[in-house]
């Protein structure tokens, strides 16, 4: 499916985990993605034909390797600090998502990594405690943080907006207690 096979032999400067993602790549299953490494080599993966393409800019090798190790989150994080982008992220979202069950091996791994990742999931199963972390790691993030965003009835939920566009978010949330206290 590749059409730049011949980039694995030529490029022996490539670290492993960027080997693996190319190789990786050449099960794509649904549409055409181009990869474009920071010595601006182009890769190729998926059908010509494909209406659904994408193209991701690699822009630091160590994304590979995070991905490799840390799956989607260091994914999205390797984003967030510049280590590849994108013309398209809708489209790339999309086909990576389509292509979810051949990139597995990418993001959770295979074999002892798939198992510890498995195993790790399984040991924050959301028990009472575990719930209890979660919550706490999520919400007690102290009245300040969230005074920057709420108003001032520091309602953490949807508004019940009756009129419109020309209602406050301070009075739907009125609105959503009144509607409360009638039932």
């Amino acid at each position: 499916m590749s059409t730049n096979e011949s980039a694995y032999s030529t490029q022996p400067a490539l670290p492993m985990a960027a080997r693996l993602l190319l190789k990786l790549l050449k099960h794509l299953q649904f549409g055409r993605l181009t990869v474009l490494l920071p010595d601006r080599s182009r890769h190729e993966f998926g059908h010509a034909s494909e209406t659904l393409t994408a193209q991701i800019d690699i822009h630091d090798l160590s994304m590979c390797a995070e991905v490799m190790t840390g799956g989607d989150v260091a994914f999205g994080e390797a984003y967030f600090n510049g280590k590849w982008d994108t013309p398209d992220l809708v489209a790339l979202l999309s086909l990576l998502a389509k292509n979810q069950q051949a990139l597995m091996p990418a993001f959770y791994g295979r074999g002892w990594k798939a198992f510890l990742f498995n195993l790790r999931h399984l040991l924050r199963a959301n028990n009472k405690k575990q719930a209890k972390k979660n919550i706490e790691a999520h919400y007690d993030l102290g009245n300040a943080f969230y005074r920057l965003w709420l108003d001032p009835t520091m309602t953490y939920s949807s508004a019940l907006f009756t009129e419109g566009n020309a209602q406050s978010t301070v009075d739907a949330q009125k609105a959503k207690y009144e509607r409360i206290l009638q039932q």
